[in-house]
């Protein structure tokens, strides 16, 4: 005859439920933050004109689509707005790195941009730098970090609390069974 104060298996269903329910969790923050990177393509030399919401720091990356490492000669890289003064491209003193599926990109710098409104992005050779006449891919875009690290931390942050529940659950009720099988098995 089972022990009454043994909790019921279906709390082993529970606790399989918040498990996944956390895998769940962390897969759609990841998702959620890759789909955040809004970078838009451009070669240089060259120029490209785009709109900004909203001031704040965009970002300059070298990147390839066949999986090698970006290679990129030195290009004198500037913002410039209708009616404004060009504010030039800042090297960042660590890299940006990353890799996603075959595409993988290298920081080449950011910029601060004051305001939104219409923008032009532009790339030109150093005035001694020798013309080889290739094209190189670049991406630009609003800062990312911010974008990716907010859904993952949100994220990652509930599928922890709902993965230590469902782990704790389960040990729980493994733990109050074993006691009470035990608990059976003295008595007779």
């Amino acid at each position: 005859m089972p022990d009454s104060n043994a909790p019921s298996r279906s709390w082993y269903t529970v606790s399989l439920v918040l498990v996944l329910a956390a895998i769940v969790v962390g897969v759609l923050s990841t998702v959620i933050s890759i789909n955040a990177v809004a970078l838009q393509p451009v070669e240089f030399p060259g120029s490209v004109e785009f709109d900004v919401e909203q001031p704040g720091r965009w970002i300059v990356c070298a990147e390839t689509t066949d999986g090698s490492v970006p290679v990129h000669p030195h290009f004198d890289i500037e913002f410039s707005s209708t009616g404004e003064e060009a504010v030039p491209l800042v090297t960042d003193s660590m890299g940006l790195t990353y890799t996603i599926g075959s595409r993988r990109g290298a920081g080449v710098g950011h910029v601060e941009l004051p305001r939104g409104g219409r923008w032009t992005l532009s790339g030109v050779r150093p005035v001694d730098a020798v013309d080889d006449g290739v094209r190189y891919s670049y991406v630009f875009g609003p800062d990312p970090i911010s974008a990716v690290f907010l859904p993952i931390l949100i994220g990652g942050g509930v599928g922890v609390i709902l993965l230590t529940i469902g782990v704790g659950i389960w040990g729980l009720v493994f733990w109050l069974r074993m006691k009470a099988l035990q608990a059976t098995g003295t008595e007779g």
